[in-house]
């Protein structure tokens, strides 16, 4: 690792945040497909009575107006705005710690003070 790159540290806020993202996001990957597995088991032949995906799909259309592929992009949607949201977040935090300690690291190295630049104006004073 080079000398003036700093590890990144995850909070436990952000993993937090992190973790419902993903679960939005397996979520919103499960309902597309079982969207998609009930149509294919639908356009094989299998009558619609022995297909529960299906079954399921139109109860849940009977009830909320949207089906497993719509909830599944509304779930996507969702998933993906906590974790852009979260991201930016951490990283603006992220970035103005390592410039905090890029600052205090620079302001070791070049530390002049009032008396070093005093003894140095006495010495040429002294020179002349």
């Amino acid at each position: 690792m080079k000398e003036n790159e700093t590890k990144a540290k995850l909070s436990g806020k952000e993993i937090t945040w992190l973790v419902i993202s993903f679960i939005f996001l397996a979520t919103a990957l499960t309902f597309i497909a079982f969207h998609f597995i009930a149509a294919g088991i639908n356009a094989s032949g299998v009558e619609a009575k022995y297909n529960l995906l299906l079954q399921a799909d139109k109860a849940m259309i009977s009830a909320t107006k949207l089906g497993w592929l719509y909830w599944g992009l509304v779930a996507l949607l969702v998933g993906v705005i906590i974790l852009i949201i979260t991201l930016e977040v951490f990283a603006r935090k992220n970035e103005k710690s390592v410039d905090k300690d890029r600052r205090r690291k620079d302001k070791k190295t070049f530390n002049i003070s009032e008396d070093s630049v005093r003894d140095a104006v006495q010495v040429e004073e002294a020179a002349k």
